[in-house]
């Protein structure tokens, strides 16, 4: 029997993931939920980080 790896991944971003953080980020802020609202805020800032890194 073979048992495949599994491997993870690097993220790929592109301005898309942007829009979509920040779009969590606002649902976040509406509904009064912190904890995501830190989260959405800091994958934007990343996603922003290697987005534009990478140009």
């Amino acid at each position: 029997m073979r048992i495949a790896e599994r491997r993870e991944l690097p993220p790929r971003y592109d301005a898309s993931q942007l829009l979509i953080h920040a779009k969590i980020y606002m649902a976040a802020d509406r509904y009064d939920v912190p904890g995501l609202k830190d989260l959405s805020n800091d994958k934007f800032k990343t996603a922003c980080d290697i987005f534009w890194a990478d140009r």
